[in-house]
């Protein structure tokens, strides 16, 4: 008998360059399938919304309206949330914003959940069935993640050009100053049994996967203990990780032999006093090896990087694009420096007065929000586009990409290129703000200090 429906709902962003609209840059809610897994199926009808994808209905005949917000996404969850309440919806918020600011959330809600609510949801039912909702609720960080039920992946939108995920472990111990993973999972790694692991991979409809983890080779001992066993599995999987990997031959072969076909890897500068200024445990110099090493074993690069540290000046950008080049390194994700909530980073620009405004939906790291030291908001700004536009630019591209096909690495550029990634709703998506936005920064930026 269905008691309760429930939507749990992914609030869109303020993306300014639609990336989040396009499927191989959209990674599903794996924390709302976490917690619908967590959720009795004999009591209660479930969705997951994902707005990125898929219009809300605010006409719902839902009962609970969970809501997930991550910082960006804050003032258009909050906006939701106060629909949902104004229609006579139970309302919850949880999420990475909604843990480290509950008192902001809190008047757009009924309950504010602080931190990881995998155990801790089935008593919130239960107390929503009772009329004994709780205005907040500070679950304990669960020690033991066999016991955090498996995620819902068949209700996610089919759109997603990643569906199927796996979570090894949370928590992180390196704790960079402009990153929240440590503020909201801890610095103590935890992970799930290799039982239980083999078991999800087991479960896939594919056998091609995401792990959802923000350093996959944290606990390098457990961790070559599960390549070992994902070797027989002969799956293909993709994740993010260190630049410690490759520092561990035994670890970046076993990666390599289980599956790996592309790692997400925060570089975040090729500057050393950078990486050094927000505590990044890196060494620039190890860069080019590191990308050389991962091409080697047919691993596919995705390489993140901050401009905006407060040592830089507007060389900064001409410096990462070379280095790029230099590097060979096959994707790039390039933002601003962006001082979240339950950072370090935060803490000291507030301390400071440098932030500009705290309207969150700007705080996509697109946007510059607050007062560079050595450099003007503008010219931040426009760096940012000016890089992009060079990092993308076909020739530069062609540069990068020119070696891919003479290695294992053919196999990822092929999936990624005929994925609806690059269909002509995706190709549309981006053609826009790169006309309306990159393009104009670009430009000013290279008038105004490259060829005044």
């Amino acid at each position: 008998m269905i008691l309760m429906k429930i939507d749990f709902i992914l609030p869109k962003t303020g993306d300014e360059l639609g990336l989040f609209k396009i499927p191989m840059f959209r990674i599903p809610p794996h924390g709302l399938a976490v917690l619908a897994g967590a959720t009795p199926d004999s009591e209660h009808d479930i969705r997951i919304i994902d707005e990125n994808f898929e219009e809300i209905n605010f006409d719902s005949d839902a009962n609970i309206i969970a809501i997930s917000i991550m910082t960006p996404s804050a003032v258009r969850g909050y906006t939701i949330a106060d629909i949902f309440k104004e229609k006579g919806k139970k309302v919850l918020i949880g999420g990475v914003h909604a843990t480290v600011l509950p008192e902001e959330a809190k008047p757009h809600a009924h309950s504010v959940v602080v931190g990881e609510a995998d155990h801790i949801w089935p008593k919130i039912l239960d107390d929503i069935k009772n009329g004994k909702l709780k205005e907040y609720y500070y679950p304990e960080r669960i020690s033991d993640l066999d016991t955090v039920p498996k995620p819902r992946l068949d209700l996610f939108n089919k759109n997603y050009a990643k569906g199927d995920l796996v979570q090894v472990g949370r928590g992180c111990p390196f704790n960079c100053d402009f990153c929240s993973v440590s503020k909201i999972f801890g610095q103590t790694y935890r992970h799930k049994s290799i039982a239980r692991i083999v078991e999800e991979v087991k479960d896939l409809e594919t056998k091609h996967f995401w792990f959802v983890d923000d350093n996959i080779g944290i606990d390098t001992k457990f961790t070559k203990e599960l390549f070992r066993k994902l070797v027989s599995l002969n799956v293909r999987w993709s994740s993010q990780a260190s630049v410690a990997i490759a520092h561990d031959d035994e670890l970046l072969k076993l990666a390599a032999e289980s599956g790996c076909t592309a790692l997400f890897i925060g570089f975040e500068s090729p500057n050393q006093q950078s990486l050094k200024s927000v505590h990044k445990p890196h060494v620039a110099q190890t860069y080019k090896e590191v990308v050389k090493k991962l091409h080697d074993y047919g691993i596919f690069v995705l390489g993140a990087f901050i401009f905006g540290f407060d040592n830089e000046d507007r060389n900064c950008f001409q410096k990462t694009i070379d280095f790029i080049q230099y590097s060979e390194i096959d994707l790039i994700q390039m933002s601003v420096l962006t001082p979240y909530p339950g950072t370090r980073l935060f803490e000291e620009m507030v301390q400071q007065k440098r932030m500009l405004h705290y309207d969150w939906s700007k705080y996509t790291c697109l946007n510059v929000v607050f007062k560079p030291k050595k450099m003007s908001v503008e010219e931040l700004q426009n760096g940012l586009w000016y890089s992009l536009y060079e990092v993308y630019r076909p020739t530069n591209l062609v540069r990068r990409w020119s070696k891919i096909f003479l290695d294992k690495r053919t196999w990822t550029i092929l999936n990624i290129v005929s994925s609806s990634s690059f269909s002509p709703p995706s190709r549309k998506t981006l053609r826009f703000p790169i006309r309306k936005i990159v393009k104009p920064g670009y430009s000013k930026f290279k008038e105004t200090y490259l060829n005044p």
